[in-house]
This record gives C-alpha cells, sequence and structure tokens, in this order.
C-alpha cells in the first residue's frame, strides 16, 4: 500500500527488501520552530486512537486546524489556538493498528530510522511503538471505543500495551486514559452498569493499573444535539485531565519544555529502534555526548586522595566538586530540575 506523505507526518512505518523501518517527519522540530519561545514553553500532549469517529470529533475540538481524515500513519499537530500560550497543546491521531507501508520518495525532510529487531509481518510493531516511545510523552491517550470494536477491544488493547510497555522508561509516568462510547440508547443505567463492568475488569489487570491512571469513561449523548454541543463534554474532560497530568509532571520534576520534548522523543524513538527491551533513560538522554563510560565512584576517590595528599581542605575539595558537578548536570539547554539528584546521590551514600 502507498500513499502521500502529509506535511503532518509524524511517524510511518515502511517495509523494504532490507527490513522494516520508520519514517520520522520530524514534527516535533517543526513545531518548535512556530512556537514563540520554545524553551520557556511547556506543551501537553495527547494522542487520539480511532477511525472515522475520532475524526469527526477532532474537527469539533480543533476547528482552526485542518484535520486530514483516513491517514495510515501518525499525525501531529498544535491546536493553532494555543501557540502563543504558556501550553500549546499538541495533539497526535491515528489508527491504533499501524502497518507498515510500501516506501514513498524521500523529501529530504524525513528521517529514516531501521528497527533493526523487528521482522516482515511482525504484529507487536505499532504496540512497541505505542506502548514504549509515544506514551512516555503523551499526558491523555483518548480512545474511541466504537471505532476500533468496542469496550472488550479497548481492554484488550490497554492490556497489551501495558504489557509491553512495562518499565518502558527511567520516569513512572502514567498516562491518563480516556474512552470514549457512544451512548448505549437504551438508558442511563445500561451506559453505568457497562462502565461499572469495564473498570471492573480492567482493574484486574496489574500491568495496566501500573502503566496507566484509572481510565475513565465518557459517553457522548445522542439525540438532536449538533455535533459541537455532543462533543463538548469530551472538550471539557480532556481539558481537566490534560491539566492534572500537568500538574503531576510538574510535581515530579519532569513537565518538559518544547525544545525538551523534541529532543527527548528523538532519543526514545532510536533508542526503541535499537534496543526496545531496555528502559529508556531520561537522565542519561539529557547529558548526550557528555555522558561518561568511567565510574564516578573512582573517579571521586582519585580525587579526593590527591587533593588531601596535598593538604586541601574539606571545604575546598567540596566546593570544587560541586562546581565540576554543576557542570556537567548542567549541559546548556538542560532541564531546570536536578538531574545532579539522579545522576550523584547514590554515589555520595556510598562515599559517606
Amino acid at each position: 500500500m502507498s500513499c502521500v506523505c502529509s506535511s503532518h507526518d509524524w511517524l510511518r512505518l515502511v517495509q523494504r527488501s532490507t527490513g522494516v523501518y520508520v519514517h520520522h517527519g520530524r514534527c516535533l522540530s517543526h513545531l518548535r520552530e512556530r512556537l514563540i519561545s520554545p524553551r520557556t514553553q511547556l506543551p501537553s500532549l495527547t494522542l487520539f486512537l480511532g477511525q472515522r469517529r475520532k475524526d469527526v470529533a477532532l474537527r469539533y475540538l480543533f476547528p482552526e486546524n485542518q484535520i486530514p481524515a483516513g491517514h495510515p500513519s501518525l499525525q501531529l499537530d498544535v491546536d493553532n489556538r494555543t501557540l502563543f500560550a504558556d501550553h500549546p497543546f499538541l495533539f497526535a491521531q491515528c489508527d491504533p493498528h499501524i502497518t507498515p507501508l510500501d516506501p514513498v520518495p524521500n523529501d529530504g525532510v524525513r528521517e529514516e530510522i531501521h528497527i533493526h529487531w523487528a521482522s516482515p509481518g511482525d504484529r507487536r510493531l505499532s504496540d512497541i511503538l505505542l506502548a514504549r516511545v509515544l506514551f512516555l510523552f503523551v499526558d491523555v491517550i483518548c480512545i474511541f471505543a466504537d471505532d476500533i470494536g468496542g469496550l472488550d477491544a479497548v481492554r484488550t488493547s490497554l492490556s497489551t500495551w501495558a504489557t509491553v510497555g512495562r518499565s518502558a522508561s527511567s520516569l513512572e509516568h502514567r498516562p491518563r486514559v480516556l474512552i470514549v462510547a457512544e451512548a448505549n440508547g437504551q438508558s442511563v443505567t445500561h451506559d453505568l452498569l457497562d462502565e461499572s463492568d469495564f473498570l471492573f475488569l480492567l482493574m484486574q489487570d496489574r500491568n495496566a493499573m501500573e502503566v496507566f491512571s484509572t481510565p475513565s469513561l465518557l459517553h457522548l449523548p445522542g439525540g438532536d444535539l449538533s455535533n459541537m454541543a455532543r462533543h463538548r463534554s469530551l472538550r471539557d474532560e480532556l481539558l481537566k485531565a490534560v491539566d492534572l497530568s500537568r500538574r503531576h509532571r510538574k510535581e515530579d520534576g519532569y513537565l518538559f519544555s518544547a525544545a525538551h520534548l523534541d529532543r527527548f522523543f528523538h532519543c526514545a524513538l532510536t533508542h526503541a529502534c535499537r534496543t526496545p527491551q531496555l528502559p529508556f533513560d531520561f537522565v542519561q538522554s539529557a547529558h548526550g555526548a557528555n555522558a561518561r563510560g568511567v565510574a564516578h565512584s573512582s573517579h571521586l576517590t582519585n580525587f579526593l586522595a590527591l587533593t588531601s595528599a596535598r593538604g586541601w581542605k574539606h571545604e575546598d575539595q567540596a566546593a570544587f566538586i560541586a562546581s565540576t558537578l554543576l557542570v556537567d548536570a548542567y549541559p546548556q539547554e538542560s532541564h531546570s530540575r536536578q538531574l545532579s539528584l539522579t545522576r550523584y546521590t547514590a554515589i555520595f551514600v556510598k562515599k559517606r
């Protein structure tokens, strides 16, 4: 199958005779250029999963954006109304069952990354990309149940992603999940029973409870309401969920700027294409080329021994070490939180 790429193509699986590749459209880099201050603006990211009903909802949720429908790849955009806000609203969308496509001519913008572990027809591809790459950065996963086979299919998908996505990174981030379903049409009681049964069965899955925040289920109202009115409750629930996720990220120290989001996502993607079984280490990635291959503990021991032999006072040793760690832990455009705590605390405790 082949199709024309759009400017919003973020990730696309491609099948070649030499293996399976992912085309990375560098959409975060392009969106970063559209923002007025990518180093200080702190965007959220919501992932919409579904097909026709998802496409309809997106047109009413983001009326000032052109929403491409029916694309077989992962799309990314920003709500145009939030470009100049402190917290731009990024949204991605796709059919959760992404399959490899025929390659398209390279336009010089997309990056092609070989998925070393993938084999033709590997059904784990989309699950691994979602659970071990996308979900690390997503605040809210919005699933349109009727697009993917109903609540049982949603529960199966969440269970699969939870199994694949356990220990995906060094952070303990759990994306929030909002499931959207059409009202039963029989009664409110039926809808409540469906929700109760769904949540009860899902909560028996320990992996799902560890990987995701407790999902919520929203039934879109029916009747004679306009599409805009039908989706108003969805918009309100999304904004509340995004706000809660942002608060938790800020409290835990990983509310990323647009610049950090761009860099970290690229690192996580290349990591998963190479070694998906290993957790992605955000702290090590933040150091990039500055990462050290030698043991800090032995280096610190040698430094203390040499300076003690030369009569250095403890406060002089401490000041020198502190200044060195600050330079190492805070490279240019590094995260504002204390990366040094993660990187050095264990060493200091051992030396005391």
